[in-house]
């Protein structure tokens, strides 16, 4: 081979490690959605030239099984909808792009393939797909439900698994492909109990935080329906948040405008009123959480017949089985104090609260629990002591 040739096909080989078109991958706009229920992103795309046509492509993830559970596409924890860049039709009803496959590749990763429609015979036309910039635009939107909020996300890429999987219209490989970003993010406030009740002619808002990231405060809104855009805010000042914490918080707030709007709007008749709560981050992000609900069947300062008795006693919640909220009436001698606790069918204990003399209502919100039996008790230091049972039916 002479010289002249050997430079020819050294220079060629030059230029095509210089002009080979490269795609990188990277994760954005992630957010938690409905109360904090899913965690949902996008998966960008990128490539080194300007104007490349996309064609096939495949992704995998990985993500942390604590936080959204083993085999997410075959429990059904997964959504998977296409992005900008894959959109559009080559005709009236021929989509460009197609999601052909979404599967647990392993126990704790996902993977998906997307196809160019129209990049072999007999239908072959290469120039008809979409063009990718330099700059990153939207490839797919992941929604995933959250299994456990004490959890970080985990999520990332298998980059060696992704390499030779990504090909421009022409069935070209893309060189390189980058796609070593990581999302490990910590999800948000996990909210352990949030519950209502009405209590020596007061009502009583009670929430406990398992952890908080970056939680400025609070605001509570009380409806008289279940529309939140009907509900007004009673705490006059903001709720002081705990910030960055991993230890449990308790909160209460005493709804002492109730009485007020209950008399200044005529509505002595209305048996129950909702409340929301509200998570406002120093970045001034909000979270919703509820609705729960506070009834008042009863006149709550007037003691029902079946308490007229005016020793102490423990009724039968109501309504029993529930789902998700049941309320538990009792009477207290005006002599002595009492404890009131729930325990699931293992004996441990999830709610206690002590209360004073008088009749009460506790309204318990189970919807953070397991359906099943659990068992409810009043003690008083008169010596009285009665246990229950109740049924929850999710």
């Amino acid at each position: 081979m002479s010289g002249k040739n050997i430079l020819l096909m050294l220079g060629f080989v030059f230029c095509s490690n210089i002009w080979s078109t490269g795609i990188t991958f990277t994760f954005a706009n992630n957010e938690f959605t409905e109360n904090d229920t899913y965690f949902e992103f996008d998966i960008m795309v990128a490539a080194n030239t300007n104007g490349t046509l996309l064609g096939d492509t495949q992704a995998y993830i990985n993500y942390a099984y604590d936080a959204f559970g083993f085999s997410v596409v075959n429990n059904g924890k997964l959504t998977l909808t296409k992005g900008e860049i894959v959109e559009g039709e080559f005709g009236s009803g021929l989509d460009l792009y197609s999601i052909i496959s979404v599967l647990d590749n392993t126990s704790t990763r996902f993977a998906f393939n997307i196809d160019y429609s129209f990049d072999e015979p007999p239908l072959s036309f290469p120039d008809s797909a979409n063009a990718i910039s330099t700059s990153p635009v939207q490839l797919v939107h992941v929604k995933l439900e959250i299994t456990d909020q004490d959890a970080s996300t985990g999520i990332s890429f298998q980059q060696n698994l992704m390499q030779g999987e990504q090909y421009d219209s022409s069935n070209n490989a893309y060189s390189p492909v980058v796609a070593n970003d990581i999302m490990d993010t910590s999800l948000p406030i996990t909210l352990n109990l949030f519950y209502t009740e009405f209590s020596d002619d007061q009502a009583l808002i009670f929430w406990t935080t398992q952890s908080e990231i970056n939680n400025l405060y609070w605001n509570l809104y009380r409806s008289v329906s279940l529309n939140p855009g009907q509900s007004i805010q009673i705490n006059s000042a903001p709720i002081e948040g705990a910030g960055t914490s991993t230890q449990p918080t308790d909160y209460t707030y005493e709804d002492q405008g109730l009485q007020d709007y209950i008399y200044d709007n005529d509505i002595q008749g209305l048996n129950t009123f909702y409340y929301w709560l509200e998570s406002v981050s120093y970045s001034g992000e909000s979270i919703i959480f509820g609705p729960v609900a506070l009834d008042l069947t009863y006149d709550q300062k007037l003691i029902p017949p079946h308490f007229s008795a005016l020793t102490t006693s423990l009724g039968m919640n109501h309504p029993n089985p529930f789902n998700p909220i049941t309320s538990i009436e009792f009477f207290i001698d005006d002599s002595d104090r009492g404890t009131l606790e729930i325990f699931n069918y293992m004996g441990e204990r999830i709610v206690k609260r002590n209360y004073s003399a008088g009749y009460h209502v506790f309204n318990w919100d189970a919807r953070k629990f397991p359906s099943g039996l659990y068992f409810y008790r009043l003690s008083t230091l008169g010596k009285y002591f009665q246990v229950r049972k109740m049924l929850l039916f999710k």
